[in-house]
């Protein structure tokens, strides 16, 4: 079929290059796609830590508010201890110095 044995070495050595080129790119989307996989987990676990940051600062908001409720409850009936104490002792001057 070859007219001469260096074409045919020629042709030989051209398709021994075109299978090492062939595995390079087999090689090579072979780790595209381990890397597009990556990714997708990778945009995964993203998605996921966002949402979970979202219902923390929801649930960091709410805790807040409810300290800051019981804070303002406290000030509250210590205010009014503070109300009864000092009627008491105004009761107990006024009683006994027969406050008009």
């Amino acid at each position: 079929y070859y007219s001469t044995r260096s074409e045919a070495d020629l042709i030989s050595k051209v398709q021994t290059d075109i299978e090492d080129l062939k595995q390079v790119v087999v090689k090579s989307l072979e780790k595209v796609m381990e890397r597009g996989e990556k990714l997708e987990v990778l945009e995964s676990k993203a998605n996921n830590l966002s949402t979970q940051s979202k219902r923390f600062q929801k649930n960091a908001t709410s805790i807040r508010r409810q300290e800051c409720w019981k804070n303002c409850k406290i000030n509250i009936i210590i205010g009014i201890i503070i109300l009864i104490v000092l009627a008491i002792i105004i009761a107990a001057i006024c009683g006994s110095i027969k406050c008009r």
